[in-house]
């Protein structure tokens, strides 16, 4: 009688249908020709050709892409959706000349960055590196006015356009009290090489985006006067 290996078993309309194909080892290959994989298990699987997951797919060890694949479903790694990231602050104060003008939010500081570029040739800008990517952007502001009941707007652009519905307004009720802004939203990007910055308004000239130098007794660290945090979600 001739042996055969059951390598797959999945249900096909309520009945138990099983494929059959040549005896192998806990490793194996998949060609343009072979058939479906509804779930299962790998200790190494190579791919010659494309490979195409339509459920979930969960990557538990190493493993190494020598070819193309093609994205139908989310998976359950996030091995397959690389993290694009960066966190910037200022530590110099941002001031406001004018009530009639509009400021772009200046850094000083990258923290952390993966993926996305910033430099000091445009210390406004966050430019993406790869297309179709949407964005959290995350900062928190720390504003002061040497006049009463003031207020400060901070807004982003998109490769120098406001980005509709953007806009956060802080108030500044107290003279020469620091308040602080935090705001949460999403973007999504267009291709490598656009570019995504913050922008601000005050109407009054004593308003600033205010950073505080690093204290003593007991020690503590600078607090700068804006910290934005961009992440890809997807």
């Amino acid at each position: 009688m001739k042996r055969f290996s059951i390598v797959a078993l999945f249900l096909v309309a309520g009945y138990a249908v099983a494929r059959v194909i040549a005896p192998s080892s806990s490793s194996d290959s998949i060609g343009s020709s072979a058939f479906p994989w509804p779930s299962g298990h790998f200790s190494s699987l190579s791919v010659n050709g494309f490979l195409v997951p339509t459920s979930s797919c969960v990557a538990t060890s190493t493993y190494a892409i020598t070819a193309g694949y093609a994205e139908t479903a989310r998976y359950a790694s996030n091995a397959f959706y690389p993290k694009y990231y960066i966190v910037l602050s200022s530590t110099t104060d941002l001031a406001v000349t004018s009530t009639t003008e509009e400021y772009p939010v200046v850094y000083t500081d990258v923290e952390l960055s993966n993926g996305l570029a910033w430099s000091t040739s445009a210390p406004s800008r966050v430019y993406s590196t790869v297309t179709g990517k949407t964005y959290l952007v995350s900062f928190s502001a720390i504003a002061s006015c040497s006049s009463p009941n003031k207020s400060l707007d901070i807004w982003a652009k998109i490769n120098g356009t406001n980005v509709p519905r953007s806009n956060t307004r802080l108030a500044i009720p107290t003279a020469s009290n620091l308040m602080c802004m935090v705001t949460t939203f999403l973007f999504a990007d267009t291709v490598p090489g656009s570019y995504f910055e913050l922008w601000y308004w005050s109407d009054s000239t004593g308003t600033k985006i205010e950073h505080l130098d690093a204290g003593s007794s007991p020690e503590r660290p600078v607090m700068p006067a804006i910290i934005t945090s961009i992440t890809s979600i997807d």
